[in-house]
């Protein structure tokens, strides 16, 4: 009876494994496909320092546009200045492309923007209908806190955190939102 329980509880939790959605972003699996990728963050995060490398990897003779922002509104708006001017690296031999950057502290939004063809010949603000199909975007937002802010959000999430959602996180079945004040 025991062995019948047991079993049925792992054809279970194999099929519950299996069958659960799964939450991608299709613009990075698309630019991955291509050979376009971000190494370094590998996804967005809260840190203290201002200081980050940013490593990607690109086709040789593909053209690479880094966009920094950062968010100059005291509340929670979105009003994005740039801080530095487009950065423009053309990927060689190597496939890879290394650039360090002085954050603030904030909202951050990087924008990698790469043309596999090479930079468009229709100017900046034009309607680019052909350069579109070459062209592929990948974001990455870095918020820059003190580190006691880091911290007390830390064990803000650590204490709010339930079983039912660290069995999620542990067998990665769906996305667990996180917890917003």
């Amino acid at each position: 009876m025991k062995k019948w329980i047991i079993t049925g509880l792992l054809v279970l939790l194999m099929l519950s494994v299996q069958v659960g959605p799964v939450f991608a972003n299709t613009d990075e699996q698309e630019a991955a496909a291509a050979g376009f990728e971000v190494l370094v963050p590998q996804k967005d995060r809260v840190t203290s320092r201002e200081v980050v490398m940013l490593s990607f990897s690109a086709p040789q003779g593909s053209t690479v546009t880094v966009e920094v922002f950062h968010n100059t509104s005291l509340t929670d708006e979105d009003n994005f200045a740039a801080l530095y001017e487009p950065m423009i690296f053309e990927i060689g031999a190597l496939e890879r492309g290394w650039v360090e950057l002085q954050l603030k502290k904030g909202m951050n939004r990087i924008f990698l923007t790469t043309y596999l063809n090479g930079l468009p010949e229709t100017p900046v603000g034009a309607l680019e209908s052909e350069a579109d199909e070459d062209r592929l975007v990948i974001e990455r937002r870095i918020t820059v806190k003190d580190l006691e802010e880091v911290r007390e959000e830390l064990t803000r999430n650590v204490r709010e955190t339930t079983a039912t959602d660290l069995i999620r996180r542990l067998t990665n079945t769906t996305e667990i939102p996180q917890p917003t004040e």
